[in-house]
């Protein structure tokens, strides 16, 4: 269909697998691209896709040996985002979402001319949050920063404020907000709260120093916090889906 997909390479420095092969497809007109990997990929080196050979001083013996390696069994287990502060990422989903840090073959913060990078998972579903950064591979200097900068300066949750990157986020869905509200509170991170459809209410946060959104999304709230109900703005009805 002339979209663009790629073969990607990792090669590890040490550890029990010597790289990782996967497929990368990416979204046309986004930032987005999914990753389909595991042990038959469905890939021929006869297809005439283009390779490419990421290096970014990746360790095997750090990794998650379950599902780091490809070797979950779930279709969709895990969203990478590329962050500009990988380290405030940990501190927050560790605060906020209860994730716990799992094995990561980066380290941050990273060695000169590397990528740096942290892994979570989160409870109970054990879906993992990937925050990677690789400075290495940018157009010019400094360009994730200063994209990131550029992001944030729109961004005003306690104006009530919904701006336009914010639409580029993973939507989680929860039995409640309520745990989650006291959390941000007591940790003093800015939050939005919105009346989407339905019944429906979106926590919408941001990780600081980084242009990465969640909307936790939920029926149940009990907090004090006024619901704000956003005009001139079209959230997604995710309980039809």
């Amino acid at each position: 269909d002339g979209h663009e997909v790629g073969v990607f390479d990792h090669n590890f420095e040490r550890g029990p697998e010597t790289s990782q092969h996967y497929v990368m497809f990416f979204l046309p007109h986004t930032m987005y691209a999914i990753q389909n990997g595991g042990s038959n990929i469905g890939v021929d080196q006869d297809d005439g896709l283009p390779e490419f050979l990421i290096t970014g001083c990746r360790d095997g013996e750090r990794g998650d040996r379950k599902l780091g390696g490809g070797g979950s069994t779930q279709v969709y287990w895990k969203a990478t985002f590329r962050a500009n502060n990988p380290g405030t990422a940990l501190d927050f989903v560790v605060k906020v979402l209860n994730a716990a840090v799992i094995g990561c073959p980066y380290s941050w913060p990273a060695n000169e001319g590397c990528t740096g990078g942290v892994w979570t998972e989160l409870p109970i579903s054990k879906f993992q949050l990937h925050f990677v950064n690789s400075p290495q591979y940018q157009a010019r200097e400094d360009t994730i920063k200063n994209f990131t900068d550029r992001v944030l300066s729109r961004r005003d949750l306690k104006a009530g404020l919904l701006d336009p990157y914010m639409y580029n986020s993973l939507i989680l869905s929860v039995k409640s907000l309520d745990p989650y509200i006291e959390r941000l509170r007591a940790h003093g991170y800015d939050f939005l709260l919105a009346d989407v459809s339905r019944g429906q209410h979106a926590l919408i946060v941001c990780i600081p120093d980084n242009d990465i959104t969640f909307q936790l999304r939920s029926a149940h709230i009990n907090s004090d916090t006024r619901a704000t109900t956003l005009s001139n703005t079209c959230p997604q009805r995710f309980s039809d889906y």
